[in-house]
């Protein structure tokens, strides 16, 4: 039937729900937020066999329509207050800073003239300190695992091209290492993978006896050095 396939009504909502506290979290939830409604829409085409686009219809004006529910409260307010219509009030100056109209600067005096002001390096670091070097490293390691194994998957693609996106979305506007927390749970299925790897690569090298020994080690390490006294001295 036309309706095999397609998503339930409620489903649909509480995706919708779901991506307007995602905006309302964070300014740049928003991206994220258009990438998975575009992602629901292209599942929904892929799922469905007849009156595919009637269906895809279907699922983005629901969940458009649940977002909008949840920002419209929030814009009103943001709007009352800086007279643009947007859900997070750090918008305003991303706004003004692309248009180089430096007035919502002027008017909040608090803020430094250099706020929205970074270069790509320092978001750089920002990203490589967020998302921790190791955990980084151990996702590479399972990108190429999974690659190598031909078990890549269309989801994985969503979960690389949100990390970019966030980088992207904080390039030359705002940053700072806590914004990019989020890839940590975004990765992890890579950085599983990539233990997988690097207990074969050292079990080819070292007994694999002692590997598991050499694991609880390293796992100890790392929690240690992540312990707030010993960040300090390192």
């Amino acid at each position: 039937t036309k309706y095999a396939g397609r998503f339930k009504t409620s489903t649909l909502m509480l995706l919708g729900a779901a991506f307007g506290c995602l905006c309302l979290v964070r300014g740049e939830g928003i991206f994220f937020a258009i990438l998975l409604w575009i992602y629901c829409a292209y599942l929904t085409f892929a799922r469905c066999k007849s009156a595919r686009f009637m269906n895809v219809f279907r699922t983005s004006a629901i969940i458009f329509t649940m977002t909008l529910l949840f920002l419209i409260p929030r814009s009103f307010i943001t709007y009352y207050h800086s007279g643009y219509f947007v859900p997070d009030q750090r918008i305003v100056g991303v706004i003004h800073k692309i248009s180089n109209n430096n007035s919502y600067l002027e008017v909040n005096a608090n803020i430094p003239s250099d706020f929205f002001t970074f270069s790509t390096s320092s978001v750089i670091i920002d990203f490589i300190s967020g998302s921790e070097l190791g955990y980084l490293i151990l996702a590479v390691f399972g990108i190429s695992l999974l690659l190598w194994q031909k078990r890549w998957k269309k989801e994985y693609n969503i979960l690389l091209i949100l990390p970019l996106l966030n980088f992207l979305g904080c390039l030359n506007t705002a940053s700072s290492h806590r914004y990019f927390t989020l890839n940590v749970p975004l990765l992890m299925i890579f950085v599983l993978n990539g233990i997988i790897l690097a207990y074969k690569l050292i079990g080819i090298i070292i007994s694999r006896k002692y590997t598991r020994y050499i694991f609880i080690f390293v796992l100890i390490l790392v929690m240690a050095l992540e312990l707030d006294p010993v960040r300090k001295v390192f």
